[in-house]
């Protein structure tokens, strides 16, 4: 599983930091990069939690 960025969408609010800071990080300059678009299980809750609280629905789940 991998999580992506739209970045045309992306605001740089930093909610997904808040909830998975080991996975995204948002710049001074509002850039959100994701330090591993890879994820196991046992990562997944956090992941799909950032997903879901992305006010601007710029993160997304693509399976396999």
């Amino acid at each position: 599983m991998k999580v992506v960025v739209d970045r045309g969408r992306c605001v740089g609010m930093g909610i997904c930091e808040s909830i998975d800071s080991t996975r995204f990080e948002v710049g001074h300059d509002g850039v959100m990069t994701i330090s591993s678009e890879r994820f196991d299980e046992a990562d997944r809750a956090a992941v799909e939690e950032a997903v879901a609280s992305c006010p601007a629905g710029s993160l997304r789940i693509i399976e396999g």
